[in-house]
């Protein structure tokens, strides 16, 4: 089905979306080129990063502050990632001018996937990308049968049971199901459903995916409880 077609070095359910956290103009003109329509900009540092995270839901994030702002922001923003349950999936990768041992050291520490040295080689960064979005979709295969609790979903015949019921939804249902339990523990935004289950980049306002929520929590019944509302955020599927 559509809704579960899978790029190159994608995720499940949509395009590899590259999101650059960076004071640096120069780098970040080269991401641009290098992949056009992939890359997300922003030049926040505290206080919204991580809802600039889940609002987005990358599969690659940047971190690319430098100059006049040490690089040790970029070790501790990636610290803050790898101890968050809900983002700490998303892998890393440091940019920064600093070209010792201890630099490397220190960012792989920190939790980044890997560590690059500006100025950039544009063949070479683009390949270091490929590895670890190449690495992740096979990290990312659809699982065939997943289960949580009672919850039975089999992606191959495109049914779902609970205690051995089978539960009739639509197709927007179930790809929305096989979403959230997919990403169970993440909180996902509205904007990632919306962009992922329905491939729409905008919608006139949030209400389609909100009934259709309610409509999937109606027919798991009690099983429904595990898709939980996150106030100004979207939702998550706990375990």
């Amino acid at each position: 089905m559509k809704y579960y077609k899978k790029d190159r070095y994608g995720n499940v359910l949509g395009k590899d979306k590259i999101l650059l956290f960076g004071n640096d103009a120069v780098t970040s003109r080269i991401l641009g080129k290098l992949f056009t329509k992939s890359v997300f900009t922003s030049n926040s540092v505290y206080s919204n990063f991580k809802n600039i995270i889940w609002e987005n839901n990358p599969n690659l994030i940047i971190l690319n502050y430098g100059s006049e702002i040490p690089l040790k922001i970029n070790f501790g923003l990636c610290r803050q990632l790898k101890t968050d349950r809900r983002l700490l999936h998303i892998p890393v990768i440091i940019l920064g001018d600093c070209s010792s041992n201890d630099c490397v050291i220190k960012a792989l520490e920190s939790g980044a996937e890997d560590y690059l040295v500006k100025p950039l080689n544009a063949k070479l960064f683009q390949a270091r990308v490929n590895v670890i979005l190449r690495r992740r979709f096979f990290q990312e295969e659809p699982e065939e049968i997943i289960r949580i609790r009672q919850i039975i979903l089999n992606l191959t015949n495109h049914t779902v049971t609970i205690n051995n019921n089978p539960v009739n939804l639509a197709p927007k249902e179930f790809a929305l199901l096989y979403f959230l339990m997919k990403r169970k523990g993440q909180v996902l935004s509205r904007k990632a459903l919306m962009e992922n289950v329905w491939e729409k980049k905008y919608f006139p306002n949030m209400r389609t995916i909100n009934a259709h929520v309610q409509n999937l929590r109606k027919k798991l019944g009690s099983s429904g409880d595990n898709i939980e509302a996150v106030e100004g955020i979207g939702y998550r599927f706990n375990t």
